[in-house]
């Protein structure tokens, strides 16, 4: 059993501007340091922070961004080259920073990510390493409580800490495993790559294709769609409130299908509310009878594959499985099936065989050539 134990855990709480300033001063001498946030996303479409957590060395901080009114040692902090911030699982809490502060932390270090490049699982949770590598198990209960309380309870702020406390200890031991193996430049690429995605916002005409169900609809029903998705999208970005509680996904599919044309065949759609249907009922119909109008067809997003297809994805699969094993990491971090149906999909259509963009340069070099080839023997296979 590791005998790295943090309690009793002593941390500052630092709610004015003079402690953040003395703290990030210090911390811009430091090699990294870890963070974590805590944030509400109940009602509304932007995340509100609520807490932000730090390690300095063996020193833990709590930063309360409610009380804190100069915010520039904060962005200094986030966006000093020489200093890493070291996250997990941190793709909420980068939209967090974007939002309070207007950037994302770099230099990023991501632990699960680097638990990936370690063999760890795919997508380890905070909890699951911290009880593997330590035999701790982390309370849950404040989880889903209210961090913009104020005051913060005791039990709100002891679970808070926790997150850095052990983070901390994590990223040193990932980063000397990660030396030997000659792969924190894997980590770090992955990581570059999850910045760079964070910054690729969707713009609200795009946002049709990620809705669940959309792959069912035709071509005509997809226009419908992606009218009501751009609406939706500019409209909860204005009001502040989450798409579901406008329309839900499987409302607009069943909408898109059913292209109703009067206020009473719109009451009849499952699950619309009440609220809804009197304020935005009007114009929601407008929206469907403007796209019907116009005639339109958008190219489907049936990603299905035919019986050959999905053998040869098969052994797509079967030669990124034997790469993974090797490397002693999840085929899903080598490339995803969604990745690999893209990658398969366009080979089919093109007759080009080409890696997707998005694989960091570590994957290409390891399943590149042997892919490839794989791919351009599918044409002699159905020959």
């Amino acid at each position: 059993m590791n005998q790295f134990t943090p309690d009793p855990i002593n941390y500052q709480w630092v709610d004015s501007d003079d402690q953040l300033a003395k703290l990030v001063k210090r911390c811009l001498t430091a090699d990294w340091v870890a963070i974590d946030t805590e944030f509400v996303r109940t009602n509304t479409y932007y995340p509100i922070i609520g807490l932000i957590q730090l390690a300095l060395g063996e020193e833990f901080f709590l930063i309360d961004p409610l009380a804190i009114k100069q915010t520039q040692p904060l962005k200094d902090l986030l966006s000093h080259p020489q200093v890493v911030k070291v996250m997990h699982a941190c793709s909420e809490d980068l939209e967090v920073f974007q939002r309070y502060l207007g950037m994302m932390p770099e230099p990023l270090f991501d632990t699960q990510i680097a638990a990936a490049v370690l063999g760890h699982g795919l997508s380890a949770g905070y909890k699951t390493l911290v009880e593997e590598i330590y035999q701790v198990s982390l309370p849950k209960g404040e989880q889903r409580s209210d961090w913009l309380q104020r005051p913060l309870s005791e039990s709100q702020k002891d679970y808070a800490v926790l997150d850095v406390v052990y983070l901390a200890d994590i990223y040193q031991q990932q980063l000397v495993s990660l030396k030997q193996l000659d792969r924190l430049t894997w980590v770090e690429q992955d990581c570059q790559n999850l910045l760079a995605k964070q910054r690729q916002q969707t713009p609200p005409e795009q946002q049709y294709r990620r809705i669940k169900g959309a792959g069912t609809l035709t071509g005509e029903q997809l226009q419908i769609l992606q009218a009501l998705a751009t609406w939706r999208e500019q409209e909860v970005e204005q009001r502040n409130i989450p798409r579901g509680f406008l329309l839900k996904d499987l409302v607009m599919v069943e909408l898109a299908r059913r292209q109703p044309d009067s206020m009473p065949a719109l009451a009849e759609v499952e699950q619309i509310h009440p609220r809804v249907l009197r304020k935005d009922g009007q114009q929601i119909l407008d929206i469907i009878a403007v796209a019907v109008a116009t005639g339109g067809s958008l190219e489907t997003l049936d990603t299905s594959l035919s019986r050959e297809a999905k053998l040869q994805l098969k052994q797509m699969q079967g030669l990124i499985a034997a790469k993974a094993k090797l490397l002693n990491v999840p085929p899903e971090l080598m490339m995803s099936r969604k990745l690999m149906v893209t990658c398969l999909l366009n080979y089919l259509a093109t007759g080009k065989p080409e890696l997707p963009a998005g694989l960091t340069p570590w994957k290409r070099m390891q399943i590149e050539t042997d892919l490839m080839k794989l791919m351009a023997s599918f044409s002699e296979q159905g020959s």
